[in-house]
């Protein structure tokens, strides 16, 4: 006649009531009167920040208070990046148009977000914890820094950099890096001629 339901510290559970979801369960120990066994949890681990469900968008749009209670909203538009920290450490890159839920009281979820509209080139400051150099070649570090484009212009030269098959700028030799998402970046090497002349 009586369920029981324990949802444990590091967890959070979605009631629901013959299907429907009811409410939001956080650490505890709980009791219903449920003799035709109407009521059922979901259970999610906190160590698993990510809330990924059917439900996901009926809370965004209906249940403000209890979003803005157990989670981190992120919402991007269709020219921003988001770079998504836990605890500190960057952990992923986030595509433009993104929507996404993430619970609170276990890790501390950040994103801080990039207007890649305006700023296409990615800081060098950031780009080591974006990408890693493996054979001459450049390999992303945590999920979605494959859209970062990334080379090494080396001394003596100069190279063409082209968006979308357009000409943007004139790169020195050196370390550059640019967001991709939707537009096919791209380089033309070039050789620097130094000339030089002499008094006599």
């Amino acid at each position: 006649m009586i369920r029981k339901f324990l949802v444990k510290k590091d967890e959070r559970a979605l009631l629901f009531r013959k299907g429907d979801f009811e409410e939001i369960l956080e650490a505890g120990e709980y009791r219903y009167f449920d003799p035709l066994k109407r009521y059922s949890v979901e259970r999610f681990p906190l160590s698993k920040a990510l809330f990924e469900h059917r439900l996901a968008d009926y809370l965004i749009k209906s249940e403000a208070a209890v979003v803005a209670s157990e989670f981190t909203l992120v919402e991007l538009n269709a020219t921003e990046a988001g770079l998504r920290y836990e605890n500190g450490v960057l952990v992923e890159v986030l595509a433009p148009s993104v929507r996404r839920l993430y619970w609170k009281g276990y890790l501390d979820v950040r994103v801080d977000k990039i207007d890649i509209a305006s700023n296409l080139r990615v800081e060098v400051k950031l780009l080591s914890q974006l990408v890693e150099s493996a054979a001459g070649a450049f390999r992303a570090k945590v999920p979605g820094a494959t859209e970062v484009y990334a080379v090494q212009v080396p001394q003596y030269q100069v190279a063409l950099l082209y968006v979308n098959g357009k000409f943007v700028e004139l790169l020195e030799a050196g370390l550059h890096a640019f967001w991709r998402f939707g537009r096919d970046v791209s380089l033309a090497s070039a050789w620097r001629w130094m000339v030089c002349s002499r008094t006599w």
